[in-house]
């Protein structure tokens, strides 16, 4: 039993580390980041501050994802 509870644990944590998320329309499209914000997110990344990195690259990521929709539409 206490191995069956092991186990469950493990399967809720690989399935709560993956985010899902759902795109409606434009509307709901986080904006473009400008071209200052978008060098400073790089530059974070190039230099590497630990838990940083990963902020900067969700940003990037999460901002960047009109242009995502914008070619899987075509």
């Amino acid at each position: 039993m206490n191995a069956l509870k092991k186990l469950l644990a493990k399967i809720k944590k690989l399935f709560l580390l993956n985010d899902v998320h759902y795109i409606n329309g434009p509307e709901t499209l986080p904006p473009p980041l400008s071209k200052k914000e978008e060098e400073k997110l790089l530059s974070d990344i190039r230099i590497g501050n630990g838990n940083d990195v990963e902020k900067a690259r969700q940003a990037l990521i999460t901002h960047n994802l009109r242009l995502v929709v914008y070619i899987a539409k075509k």
